[in-house]
């Protein structure tokens, strides 16, 4: 893999783990002391940076410096707010009656 591509990927999981932390690129960047144009930059894969800081992020982002190479399936922002909805859905049904979970479970399967 050529460090370009690693820079990439390195940065969409920054990215994620920072929309995860419902923080925006200036609220990360103050927590690290660098600028929102630096997390920006890391965030699109053009900025290199050294381990010192992946260990900076990785407390900011309240992760652990592994959880920025493992190879974990990245869930989109758009993903989370769907099963986050569902999870209420959810709960709000099984404060009702099994009866609507059952309902639920029948339309979902077909």
């Amino acid at each position: 893999m050529n460090e370009k591509k690693i820079r990439i990927e390195f940065g969409q999981k920054v990215k994620y783990y920072r929309k995860l932390s419902n923080l925006t690129q200036n609220e990360l960047s103050r927590k690290v002391n660098k600028t929102e144009e630096t997390i920006s930059n890391i965030e699109r894969g053009i900025t290199s940076i050294n381990l010192e800081f992946i260990e900076e992020l990785a407390i900011a982002l309240n992760i652990k410096v592994v959880d920025f190479f493992e190879n974990k399936e990245i869930i989109t922002t758009k993903h989370k707010e769907n099963f986050e909805a569902i999870a209420e859905i959810v709960k709000i049904l099984e404060k009702k009656s099994l009866k609507y979970l059952k309902s639920l479970q029948i339309i979902i399967d077909n």
